[in-house]
C-alpha cells in the first residue's frame, strides 16, 4: 500500500507485488521485490530510478542524490546523481549491506567494518572508528548516519541524547530532523522528540 504525496508519481508503488523491502526520499520509491530485482517510482532525477537491470539484490537504499544496492555477491551498484557520491564503490567486496545520503554512500562488510565513498570528512572520521556493526541507516535529508552494532547499541555520526546512548536491543533506527526512533528485538518502540536539541524523550510499546 501507498500513502502520501503523488506529485511525481510515487503512488504507482501501489500496484507493485511480491515486495520484500522499501525504501523513500522525498520525491521516489524504490521496491525490492522477492526474486532479487529492483523497482522504482516517483521523480527520475538525474538517473535516480535507472534501476530495471538490477538482480540478485540484498537490500536497497535510497537519497536525494542516488540510489544504491547491495547484491547478494556482495558487491554494490548505484546510480544517480554525482559520482563522487558513490565513487569506487564498483570495487567494493563482500558487503552486507548498504545505505546512502546526500553525495555519500557507506557499506557495511562481513566482518562488521564500515566503508564510505563520497560525504564529508567529518562524516569520514566519525564512521572509520565504528566497529562490529550490524546495520546502517540514514535520517530522511540524507545528511546522517546511523549503525546498529552487534550488541544491538546505536552509533551516530551526530551528538545523541544521553537517554538515546543507553537504548539496547536495536534492530532497526529511523530519523528526522526532530525525533529518532527504534525498534527492539523485543518489538518495543523507542521514540525520543526533540532529538536535533536532546530534549527528553518517550518510550512506547508495540504491544
Amino acid at each position: 500500500r501507498y500513502t502520501g504525496s503523488d506529485r511525481w508519481g510515487q503512488g504507482r508503488a501501489a500496484s507493485w507485488r511480491d515486495i520484500a523491502a522499501l525504501c523513500c526520499a522525498l520525491d521516489y520509491v524504490v521496491g525490492l521485490r522477492r526474486d532479487g530485482t529492483v523497482v522504482a517510482a516517483g521523480q527520475d532525477t538525474h538517473g535516480r530510478l535507472d534501476v530495471d537491470s538490477w538482480a540478485c539484490v540484498r537490500t536497497v537504499a535510497c537519497s536525494p542524490t542516488h540510489t544504491a544496492a547491495c547484491l547478494l555477491d556482495g558487491g554494490v551498484v548505484c546510480t544517480g546523481n554525482g559520482s563522487r557520491a558513490y565513487e569506487h564503490t564498483d570495487g567494493w567486496k563482500d558487503m552486507t549491506d548498504v545505505a546512502c545520503g546526500h553525495g555519500f554512500t557507506v557499506g557495511l562488510d562481513s566482518h562488521g567494518g564500515v566503508r564510505m565513498a563520497g560525504g564529508t570528512r567529518r562524516l569520514r572520521e566519525r564512521i572509520k572508528r565504528w566497529r562490529e556493526v550490524a546495520g546502517l541507516f540514514t535520517d530522511a535529508a540524507g545528511r546522517q548516519v546511523y549503525a546498529v552494532t552487534e550488541q544491538g547499541t546505536l552509533l551516530s555520526t551526530q551528538r545523541l541524547p544521553r537517554r538515546v546512548k543507553r537504548w539496547e536491543n536495536l534492530v532497526y533506527v529511523a530519523a528526522d530532523g526532530r525525533r529518532l526512533m527504534g525498534i527492539t528485538a523485543a518489538g518495543e518502540l523507542l521514540r525520543t522528540d526533540g532529538h536535533r536539541h536532546g530534549r527528553r524523550g518517550r518510550t512506547a510499546s508495540t504491544g
